[in-house]
């Protein structure tokens, strides 16, 4: 029979650093008046890359080992320290203290097993610092959000802007000369961050033999992380009407998993992230009811077909 660790999502969150995320955010609409008005849009895109960031797993054995170590006298701390503010009034935390031992020569052995293999190890991190850094994300995401507005129902006049986007985060770029050129809104896009981060979705592991399982610290899984900057300026006067930051969070892998081939799941996972992205952006701009139904995934019409006689 295998000992359950309740306590565990406590203790392995504060050992871990997870940082919970805000959900449930309704985002920002366009008023109706200005939506009304918008005229002739130009999109624009940031000029610059995004900010990327990767969460690393222990490499090597030994290294993993030394983790799984560290990590079950961690938990026999934090443990050591609830038991006693509480007068022993947490006995699954006084348990865990006695405990301690045991978890970190457990550990030590999970860490020895699970570490990720160096060369492994290195070929996923070049792989993923090329990928996460390119720059073209942010002229896929403005491609995508002209798409989306030339396929509403109402006819409106929509152009991409190459080259006028800003160059970084803090710049605000002077629009007011594009109202000569007819062009009444501009719809500015900013691909901020692109980062691999620990997931908060992964559940609970298993035990490993007769201790809680850190392999969480060990070897994370990893979600794919973006966010993105709206802003909608008016031409005539350079008012913002709008400004908003979007995020999208993928379901992800280990870290060798998403390096692998070249960092081809992050290439796929970025590109339906942004997609998604550009159709909660035009939907702040448009409202939902005027974004076009998402192309089918393949496989769906045979799914929905009748069965043949």
């Amino acid at each position: 029979m295998r000992k359950s660790w309740p306590l565990l999502s406590v203790l392995l969150a504060i050992l871990s650093a997870v940082a919970g995320g805000c959900a449930g955010h309704r985002p920002q609409r366009l008023a109706e008046p200005h939506r009304a008005r918008l005229g002739t849009i130009a999109v624009a895109a940031a000029e610059a890359p995004p900010e990327w960031s990767l969460t690393y797993p222990v490499p090597t054995g030994p290294g993993a080992a030394a983790a799984g170590v560290g990590a079950g006298l961690g938990t026999g701390v934090v443990s050591g320290a609830l038991c006693f503010v509480s007068f022993g009034g947490l006995p699954e935390a006084c348990a865990l203290t006695i405990w301690t031992p045991v978890m970190m020569i457990s550990g030590g052995i999970e860490g020895g097993r699970k570490g990720v293999a160096l060369a492994e190890f290195l070929d996923a991190a070049n792989a993923l610092a090329l990928v996460a850094g390119e720059s073209h994300v942010q002229e896929a995401l403005r491609d995508e959000i002209v798409r989306l507005l030339l396929a509403g129902e109402d006819e409106r006049s929509v152009a991409a802007r190459i080259g006028q986007g800003p160059t970084a985060p803090g710049e605000r770029r002077d629009y007011r000369p594009l109202a000569a050129e007819g062009v009444d809104t501009v719809v500015e896009v900013y691909v901020l961050d692109v980062r691999l981060a620990r997931s908060t979705r992964a559940g609970t592991r298993p035990p490993y033999g007769v201790s809680p399982s850190f392999e969480d610290i060990i070897n994370p899984t990893l979600d794919l992380r973006i966010r993105a900057r709206l802003r909608v300026i008016r031409t005539s006067d350079g008012v913002e009407l709008l400004t908003y930051t979007f995020g999208r969070s993928e379901l992800g892998g280990d870290f060798v998993g998403w390096g692998r081939a070249g960092a081809e799941r992050l290439r796929l996972s970025r590109s339906d992230a942004a997609q998604r992205l550009a159709r909660e952006i035009v939907a702040a701009l448009l409202g939902d009811s005027s974004v076009p139904p998402p192309p089918p995934v393949p496989g769906d019409a045979e799914l929905d077909a009748p069965n043949p006689p």
